[in-house]
């Protein structure tokens, strides 16, 4: 998947980053991220070079805050709250086991 997009690959095996791409938004998913990201979990899956997929926001201020808000209010509106798309991640995300990390920046104030 090409770095202009909300979502995307990073090789340095065994590792595979899964780089949520949104630095403006504080990396909020979209309905199309939650599409996408089943796909992609599924190709590093298959690769024999990867061994530990790790999730990370792209930016310095978030790792994700989470659903875009914004887009879920239409998506309510338009489809109703049965949208049916969130399930699908969850299951990916699973099926991945130990092999998944989230990297998530820690910070200590003085």
């Amino acid at each position: 998947m090409p770095e202009s997009s909300d979502l995307y690959i990073e090789y340095d095996p065994p590792l595979a980053w899964i780089v949520f791409n949104r630095p403006e938004k504080h990396n909020a998913f979209t309905k199309r991220m939650w599409r996408d990201l089943p796909d992609l979990i599924k190709e590093l899956e298959v690769d024999p070079t990867v061994r530990v997929i790790i999730f990370r926001g792209a930016g310095d201020a978030s790792f994700s805050a989470g659903a875009d808000i914004a887009e879920l209010k239409r998506l309510y509106e338009e489809d109703g709250p049965e949208t049916g798309f969130l399930g699908h991640t969850g299951t990916a995300v699973e099926a991945c086991g130990s092999r998944v990390i989230l990297e998530c920046a820690v910070a200590s104030v003085d």
